[in-house]
């Protein structure tokens, strides 16, 4: 089994919108049967409900992988949020006389 990657207000979130979207797709196409669209958000709305279920986003995951292996996200090493890689820390310009929008208080 795939270790969880939403928490639980947003798998929360999901199955409440998930079940909404289910309702009024279902309700649409039983009014009209041959719209497309319709099938679309109900298919939609059950991948959302079943996504807050488990908690398990496939696309967050990989939107995660892909942030770690370009460099800009650390390796989620069982903490809760992802750190960025390169933290820069704000540059005093006072060298160029340039002020410095970082920080007001060098400004003056």
């Amino acid at each position: 089994m795939k270790k969880q990657n939403i928490g639980t207000i947003n798998a929360l979130i999901r199955i409440t919108m998930g079940f909404t979207g289910l309702a009024v797709g279902t309700v649409r196409l039983v009014q009209h049967p041959w719209r497309l669209r319709d099938l679309i958000l109900v298919k939609l709305s059950a991948m959302k409900v079943a996504e807050g279920v488990t908690r398990y986003c496939p696309t967050t995951d990989l939107v995660k992988q892909q942030l770690v292996q370009q460099g800009i996200i650390q390796p989620n090493n069982g903490q809760s949020t992802n750190q960025p890689v390169n933290q820069t820390q704000p540059v005093n310009n006072e060298s160029t006389g340039q002020p410095n929008p970082m920080n007001p208080k060098m400004n003056s």
